[in-house]
């Protein structure tokens, strides 16, 4: 189950090791430099594909760290620590990243800013100045887009506003990169297209919806396509 998996020990253990692995040379090692690579070529491949918005790097994050409440309450620190490690990284390879990079908020969504407010007021989940440092570097090079989805339980224009609103508070930190409507879902094409314009409206420089796959072609249910044996 999607929603339970997340919060699996298993999860949760690696999620913590991850967004922390650039700073011990062990985790260094064995997690956050294989990555590190894995994006460079991404990189890559991107100046190749022009229909290609970002290079993203984390799908919907989950929290790290549960059961352990400090673990918990610093999972967004760590988790932006994490990006800023990783474009650290780019801007030291020999030849210059140029693919625009997203990033997402745990979970994948935008916070509300009064959550968000309240968080900051009480000095809970805050991004450390060394992380907005560099995330503001890339937006400032026009290369950070900041990335979210929106699956409420009703669908309304309201909350559709709220959730800009919580992206556009994040970039606000960030050096105001662009924000990008990156998932969403509705069940007719006539809803699709309407919230993708309101989206567009809102303040969101791209939207795209969560995401049609070829049945026919891979013969799986999804995007998977296994070759013949």
């Amino acid at each position: 189950n999607h929603g339970t998996l997340p919060l699996t020990r298993q999860v949760q253990n690696v999620a913590w090791r991850f967004y922390r692995s650039h700073q011990f040379p062990t985790e260094k090692a064995a997690f956050f430099d294989h990555y590190v690579s894995f994006v460079r070529y991404l990189c890559i491949v991107w100046e190749r594909y022009s229909n290609v918005i970002a290079i993203e790097l984390f799908n919907e994050p989950p929290l790290g760290g549960v059961p352990d409440v400090a673990a918990i309450l610093h999972s967004r620190t760590d988790l932006f620590n994490f990006y800023a490690a990783v474009l650290q990284e780019l801007e030291h390879a020999e030849v210059p990243t140029k693919a625009p990079v997203a990033i997402e908020d745990l979970g994948g969504t935008s916070l509300q800013p009064v959550v968000q407010a309240i968080s900051a007021a009480v000095g809970l989940d805050d991004l450390s100045s060394p992380a907005i440092e560099t995330l503001s570097r890339w937006a400032q090079k026009d290369q950070l887009i900041i990335s979210f989805h929106w699956y409420p339980s009703r669908s309304t224009e309201s909350s559709l506003e709220d959730h800009i609103r919580g992206a556009v508070l994040l970039a606000s930190e960030l050096g105001r990169p662009p924000i990008w409507l990156s998932e969403y879902w509705q069940d007719t094409g006539e809803d699709t297209a309407n919230y993708m314009s309101l989206a567009s409206e809102f303040g969101c420089g791209a939207v795209t919806y969560w995401h049609y796959a070829n049945t026919e072609f891979t013969q799986t249910s999804g995007w998977v396509r296994y070759p013949p044996r």
